[in-house]
């Protein structure tokens, strides 16, 4: 085969199906998705030989990706992990909709070779991905773990106001879910640490200590996870989940709401930032009883100041400035 062009990988728990493009030829290979199998392909590509601008492109898949483009990472690919939906672009506009691992993998390939707006290459170390792997773990169990409390304190009101008795299995269920609730913080705790040390004492982190309400975990939370390259605060706020999804047809107007697509255990940091904010800063104070006054509850309220907190964070990064209190109008 002539030097390969692009790669495309399609990505399932076990295999990964993976098309060679070269100039005047196309090769599908299928390898087991664990070390063996990435080594075998790394081999095969450095045997082969390939371009300078040469791409891999794979879908981000949760977590079966993780392995491959780690190691393609660590040994000089250029690796892009896209959304989904980008895929799911290419297949639209296709006449004959196939739809298997091998055709996938082509699209992916295709993309690799075709695509100019792609994700920026897969740069995280093994310590970057640790602390991505926490934070998912952490955002799905504070979900399900407050989803069980408010079932079993509405099941033990029953019970109180029956005046039954809770069985001794219902008592280690309520014992387990507080047992569970103290791991999580020690998990919580950890992941902090970790992205305290990879991001600790950078200026970035030092110019957004100066925002209310930003804690040295927030800071280092923006720094390690909020690309600067970005053009607008927008792409932050998508990023977190608190861009507003707009609901409208001809004259009417629905009620918008966050998306809530992004990241869970930045938006409610941000969150928690913009309320302990709004109880110590005079001006953020000030603002939040103008939106109240504006007819906005309290949950609006401190969305709006974490939006705003958000895009005076990404000023300061931007101009290399620190916060200034008069960005905040006074009314």
């Amino acid at each position: 085969m002539d030097k390969v062009l692009a790669v495309g990988i399609d990505v399932s728990k076990a295999s990964l199906d993976v098309c060679f493009l070269s100039a005047e030829a196309e090769l599908h290979k299928v390898y087991k998705n664990n070390a063996k199998g990435i080594v075998k392909i790394i081999k095969y590509l450095n045997n082969v030989g390939h371009t300078n601008k040469f791409r891999i492109v794979m879908e981000s898949t949760g977590r079966y990706h993780l392995l491959a483009a780690l190691m393609l990472y660590e040994n000089s690919f250029d690796v892009r992990v896209i959304n989904p939906l980008i895929a799911k672009r290419y297949y639209s506009s296709f006449i004959r909709k196939v739809k298997t691992d091998k055709a996938d993998a082509r699209v992916l390939a295709q993309i690799a070779l075709q695509e100019k707006a792609l994700a920026k290459p897969f740069a995280n170390d093994k310590k970057a991905l640790q602390i991505r792997q926490k934070m998912g773990l952490l955002a799905s169990l504070e979900k399900n773990i407050q989803a069980l409390k408010t079932s079993l304190n509405g099941y033990f009101e029953c019970q109180a106001n029956l005046k039954i008795e809770s069985s001794e299995a219902e008592e280690n269920l309520k014992a387990l879910i507080l047992d569970l609730s103290k791991q999580v913080k020690q998990i919580e705790k950890e992941m902090i640490e970790l992205i305290l040390s990879k991001t600790k004492n950078t200026q970035k982190q030092k110019s957004l200590l100066t925002i209310p309400g930003y804690s040295n975990t927030v800071a280092a939370l923006i720094a390690q996870f909020l690309d600067t390259d970005s053009k607008h605060a927008k792409e932050w706020i998508a990023y977190i989940g608190l861009d507003i999804s707009v609901r409208q047809s001809g004259t009417w107007r629905g009620r918008g709401r966050i998306t809530k697509r992004g990241n869970p255990y930045l938006r409610k940091r941000l969150y928690q930032a913009a309320w302990g904010a709004t109880m110590n800063y005079r001006e953020i104070r000030a603002y939040y009883d103008y939106l109240k006054l504006k007819g906005r509850n309290h949950v609006e309220a401190l969305i709006i100041i974490s939006r705003k907190l958000l895009r005076i964070a990404f000023a300061i990064l931007k101009n290399n400035t620190v916060y200034d209190p008069n960005c905040i109008p006074a009314y």
